[in-house]
């Protein structure tokens, strides 16, 4: 990494955006990352190192209710949390258009960042060059999102609408782990198969939460928003998209959400899409065993996007 930078920006509802920054002289482009829920900007400066190396400087900002945005309980990303953060983000956009010598944006988000990367490009399409979705959950049916929401409106009763809901806690990891309980007894086997990447997840007190049950509950809205036709239909159509997701990653539900959002993607008018699939990995394909492999495919094809090749 040339320079690397802790920084604050102040958001539209006057708190403050913890952020990041690697630059490098001269840039390709910059890589915009969203991490995931449960966890921060710091798991990502392998990444951040590697696109450094390519040439691509990196910006990221901690989510609210994360990292060094924590204030009060980890997960509570506050009122209207998703919308503010999908503001903090075009916030972030914005800062590294006016400060950077080359403004060729592609955003990239993880899991819970997949959903909200989704929903931003339906807003701000035209302020990013490209997209890449890790891990990303894809879409759901109607009944799905029903049941999910009918859940957690009955934990907002239960135990209030700012605090952690263990069932909502089993629901999200419980479940996704159940196939790999032989493999340890982290509860976290789920995420990779690098069983190091997973222990230093474990042992990092910023990891391994779930959202607080009125957090969630907004989590689930915009995400059943960003699959609306009127707004899918504002993503610039030239934007390309590359999804990459792990085959044994359980929150993809064996690929159908994936093939599902695809569908209604390429239903859009978004057509350069690019689906890396990969045989064994579970969801942090960055953390995986094969992440030299995962950010070189990555690597190669935004380095096509930046030349003005298509692939």
């Amino acid at each position: 990494m040339d320079t690397m930078q802790f920084f604050s920006l102040e958001s539209d509802d006057g708190n403050s955006v913890p952020c990041f920054c690697s630059e490098v002289l001269n840039p390709k482009g910059v890589v915009q990352i969203i991490h995931g829920m449960g966890e921060h900007t710091g798991r990502y400066l392998w990444a951040a190192q590697k696109f450094n190396s390519a040439g691509y400087s990196v910006f990221a900002n901690d989510l609210r209710g994360h990292g060094r945005a924590i204030k009060n309980e980890p997960g509570d990303m506050g009122d209207d949390g998703w919308n503010r953060s999908l503001a903090d983000l075009y916030k972030l956009n914005r800062f590294i258009k006016e400060t950077t010598s080359n403004t060729k944006i592609c955003l990239l988000g993880h899991s819970m960042g997949a959903s909200l990367a989704s929903h931003y490009v339906c807003l701000y399409g035209d302020t990013v060059h490209a997209l890449i979705l890790s891990g990303p959950p894809g879409f759901s049916g109607g009944l799905r999102f029903s049941l999910t929401r009918m859940i957690i409106f009955l934990e907002i009763l239960r135990v209030g609408r700012n605090q952690k809901s263990k069932v909502l806690q089993k629901m999200l990891f419980g479940q996704s782990n159940r196939k790999f309980e032989t493999e340890g007894s982290t509860g976290f086997e789920w995420l990779s198969r690098d069983k190091e990447r997973v222990a230093d997840y474990v042992e990092d007190v910023k990891c391994g939460f779930v959202l607080t049950t009125n957090s969630m509950r907004e989590m689930f809205s915009g995400m059943k928003e960003s699959q609306e036709k009127y707004l899918l239909e504002r993503i610039p159509n030239e934007l390309p998209v590359h999804v990459l997701a792990g085959e044994e990653d359980p929150i993809h539900r064996k690929r159908a959400g994936i093939d599902h959002m695809i569908e209604r993607y390429r239903s859009a008018g978004v057509n350069e899409i690019k689906l890396s699939f990969y045989l064994g990995a579970r969801h942090e394909m960055l953390n995986e065993i094969n992440r030299d492999e995962v950010i070189g495919n990555l690597i190669e094809w935004l380095d096509h996007q930046v030349s003005g090749s298509i692939e």
